[in-house]
């Protein structure tokens, strides 16, 4: 009898630890990194970055595509130069023709929201989301590359929480900010000598990111453009785009200046609609030269688990939800959630072994 019982108890506890330890470790887990989000710390994955041998510089060029994005790709085609597009949604949709350029001749893109209006993409984070993927879906379905390159419309600057980052981070999404500010959008009309010489002005690093503008009114930006390039070829930079490979330019972290609601209780719902198994290395736009069979093929394939991935994302994110037992950050809902299925037990254990009930 001694022995049963001991075989019997045994058992309940290793149901416990089955049921119980997993989910107090995550809502430990998750409380932990909330309670960190929420004191402002930074909670990023490592990753690994490459380090350039000589001193790189990344132009970038934000708010296009515009008419003036097609005399940007010039000049960088005549300087034998490659650059950065951070393109807006609202303007890609009509733009197609110059989307596919900056791709065929080689420079990265990368996402800008859809709309840039700060006070629509800072009200809350799940806004600002929708809009990733909105532009996202775009930028994919016309030149088949999918960029995890954003940049925040103004910066992370007082704009950006450590719930932003975070977010942003679980998905694999790297966001660039800058460390050098032609200042060619700090007011209207900024003239092309102002714009060089703050560009001549500024700090000089190995690695640096310049920020410029390719929307519709910087034509002072496209005219001061050969000159900049000529200033860093003369202090030997070598000129190239960001990537995946490159480890973000980020400002110091600041408390934001906007107020939100807290949506961490809904961060898992937070998922990108384009998943990697549709992603490779080479555009798929760019492999139709190739092989223009391939290419249907692999389009139509791609299409097919795109449009089964939206038909089952279709619901708009709901940032009211109760947190589910592995996004809880309360461990009385463990408690809870633990004793309720104990309880469901009890029945079958009843069964195993009767006496245990009630003979100890």
């Amino acid at each position: 009898m001694f022995y049963k019982k001991c075989i019997t108890i045994s058992i309940i506890v290793f149901f416990v630890a089955i049921l119980f330890i997993p989910n107090f470790v995550q809502a430990n887990d998750n409380d932990g990194i909330y309670q960190a989000l929420l004191a402002g710390k930074r909670i990023v994955k490592d990753r690994d970055f490459i380090q350039e041998e000589k001193p790189t510089v990344y132009l970038t060029f934000d708010d296009g595509p515009s008419s003036l994005t097609e005399e940007v790709l010039d000049i960088l085609k005549e300087e034998h130069v490659k650059g950065t597009f951070f393109v807006l949604g609202q303007y890609v949709e009509n733009n197609k023709e110059i989307l596919n350029r900056i791709v065929k001749e080689g420079h990265a893109i990368g996402n800008h929201t859809y709309t840039h209006e700060y006070k629509k993409v800072y009200s809350s984070f799940s806004v600002f989301w929708e809009e990733i993927q909105q532009t996202e879906k775009l930028i994919y379905d016309i030149t088949g590359v999918r960029t995890s390159l954003v940049r925040t419309p103004g910066g992370t600057y007082k704009n950006w929480d450590s719930f932003y980052f975070y977010y942003m981070d679980q998905e694999d999404y790297l966001i660039y900010d800058w460390n050098v500010d032609s200042g060619d959008s700090k007011r209207r009309n900024v003239s092309t000598e102002e714009i060089i010489q703050t560009i001549k002005q500024s700090i000089l690093s190995d690695k640096l990111i310049v920020l410029m503008h390719d929307g519709t009114g910087h034509v002072n930006t496209v005219k001061a453009l050969p000159e900049i390039i000529q200033y860093y070829k003369d202090l030997g930079y070598q000129f190239k785009t960001l990537s995946e490979k490159v480890e973000p330019i980020i400002h110091h972290s600041t408390p934001t200046r906007w107020d939100r609601e807290d949506e961490f209780a809904a961060h898992l719902q937070f998922v990108r609609k384009i998943p990697p198994v549709l992603v490779t290395n080479q555009s798929d736009r760019l492999r139709k030269e190739n092989n223009e069979d391939l290419y249907i093929k692999n389009m139509l394939n791609k299409q097919l688990i795109l449009e089964e991935i939206i038909a089952a994302d279709s619901q708009p994110i709901n940032t009211t939800v109760e947190p589910s037992i592995h996004s809880v950050i309360s461990l009385p809902a463990v408690y809870t959630w633990t004793l309720t299925k104990l309880l469901l037990l009890l029945p079958l254990s009843k069964t195993f072994s009767p006496f245990l009930f009630f003979d100890l």
